[in-house]
Formats: structure tokens, C-alpha cells, sequence
């Protein structure tokens, strides 16, 4: 499982390094504190189904290729 969330914390990353969003901005447009985004982004933590929503729609990608 943990594998599972690092990967999926590595497309996150990918895509906000593709769209040169900064972390600051996506954490603020999440409505996440930076210091959980950074952790959600590091693979520490699991990603809330809220958040990975808010991704998928915030760079126009489907649930899958971020899972």
C-alpha cells in the first residue's frame, strides 16, 4: 500500500512540475496547509479522495492516470 501512495504522490508531483505550478500555489488552491501538502506530495501520508479530486479537475486529467 505504501508503494501505492508513493506513486501516486510521484504523478502529483509530475503533473504540478509539467504545469509549473509551485507547491505553495497548489496547496493554497487545495486549501491544504503547505505542510500537508508537502507531506501528501512526499508520499508520507495517504491522499484524501477530496484532494485527488480536486487534482484531476485542477490539471484536467481523469482518476486513473493519477491511480
Amino acid at each position: 500500500m505504501q508503494e501505492q501512495i508513493k506513486q501516486i504522490a510521484e504523478r502529483i508531483q509530475g503533473l504540478r512540475e509539467i504545469f509549473e505550478v509551485s507547491l505553495e500555489t497548489l496547496a493554497d488552491e487545495l486549501d491544504v496547509p503547505i505542510d500537508i501538502y508537502r507531506d501528501y506530495e512526499s508520499g508520507r501520508v495517504d491522499i484524501p479522495v477530496s484532494i485527488l479530486l480536486k487534482i484531476t479537475h485542477r490539471f484536467h486529467v481523469e482518476m486513473a492516470s493519477l491511480l
